[in-house]
């Protein structure tokens, strides 16, 4: 089903807080069922929305960084999808059980933070279990027992698909379960569904998609349920040329989740060849927010490499350039590119609050 079908209305700030989606969570309520499952450090309930009643399992989480609210709005047109569903897509809810948490990190939400509220980067205690967030995802991991994981994260503007310059608007990963890298049943599956999705896409669009890195780290939540041996899917948005706010992004995202859903429904995956997985290029730290060539420091004329730094400011994200430390930063291609020699791009960083500091 279009996105355009789908969209719900008022998610078009990339800051959502819990506020945001509990109305909608009591309107999907009427249609399918909707728990409790625990609350955050600061007392806000962690909510799950269950979706269908097929055999087959798939547990979906976003907002486990606070700060990473798209896939949270694709995965909210997605429930609303279900609720306008006819056809073919009400036969997957025969197959399928969705269980989704929307926001695993209210407290983060709210404050547009990527950690909680005790500062603790739920995608580094998988081990530790040691915030009530992480342990009602773990909890309710082991009561439903699913099939598939879908990990939903955003991820920041400076990647490029593999050696191009094409922005990574997607990034998939099929999680390690161990320092091998060995590639386990559950990780195959997970690359085959991939490959499935990537390859959906791809004939459907030019966006750029690319492959996340898959060092292992025991105490991420997608290496810890992949060595478990669950099929686990970590999905980045990222930034599609000009969209800071990331409304194409979400429609890509959302289109992505549904391909996924489709392909589960259908076993359409179970053929697909895993190694494919490996042909997709990989993410590669390439773009800077901005870039200001010709810039005089020091008596050299060199490139000042910009990232926005998002920040919350009377409910509204603003973006603020901030200077990038790493020494690679002058090679960086820029989303946007400045000439310090030509009049009319000085003109132009002269009119911008933010940028005119940096002439």
């Amino acid at each position: 089903m279009d996105h355009n079908t789908v969209k719900l209305q008022g998610l078009d700030s990339r800051y959502l807080p819990p506020e945001g989606i509990l109305g909608l969570i009591d309107s999907f309520s009427t249609e399918f069922h909707c728990e409790t499952i625990g609350h955050s450090v600061e007392e806000r309930p962690i909510q799950t929305i269950k979706i269908g009643h097929g055999s087959l399992k798939i547990l979906m989480w976003s907002q486990m960084h606070g700060n990473e609210t798209t896939t949270t709005r694709a995965l909210l047109d997605l429930i609303n999808m279900f609720q306008l569903a006819k056809g073919e897509q009400k036969e997957w809810l025969e197959k399928l059980t969705i269980l989704v948490i929307p926001m695993l990190n209210p407290d983060g939400a709210i404050y547009y933070t990527r950690r909680n509220a005790n500062d603790v980067d739920l995608n580094r205690d998988a081990q530790a279990l040691s915030q009530p967030e992480t342990k009602a995802l773990f909890t309710i991991y082991q009561d439903f027992q699913p099939d598939f994981c879908f990990n939903l994260h955003g991820q920041r503007t400076r990647y490029a698909v593999g050696e191009s310059e094409v922005p990574t608007t997607l990034a998939f990963l099929a999680p390690s379960a161990d320092t091998s890298k060995t590639i386990t049943d559950a990780r195959k599956q997970a690359m085959q569904l991939i490959v499935g999705i990537h390859s959906s896409l791809q004939s459907a669009t030019k966006i750029g998609m690319a492959r996340y890195d898959d060092a292992f780290n025991a105490q991420c939540v997608g290496d810890a349920f992949t060595a478990m041996g669950t099929p686990t899917i970590l999905f980045e948005a990222g930034h599609y040329p000009g969209d800071y706010h990331r409304h194409m992004t979400r429609k890509y995202l959302y289109d992505t989740l549904y391909s996924a859903l489709k392909l589960i429904a259908t076993a359409g995956w179970t053929n697909i060849e895993y190694s494919m997985y490996f042909d997709i290029p990989e993410n590669k730290t390439s773009y800077a927010d901005i870039v200001l060539k010709n810039n005089n420091t020091g008596g050299t004329k060199t490139q000042l490499a910009l990232n926005y730094d998002e920040q919350l400011i009377d409910g509204q994200i603003v973006f603020v350039p901030k200077p990038i430390s790493e020494s690679y930063a002058p090679f960086y291609i820029g989303h946007k590119i400045f000439d310090l020699q030509n009049e009319k791009d000085v003109d132009t960083l002269r009119s911008d609050t933010h940028l005119s500091a940096f002439i």
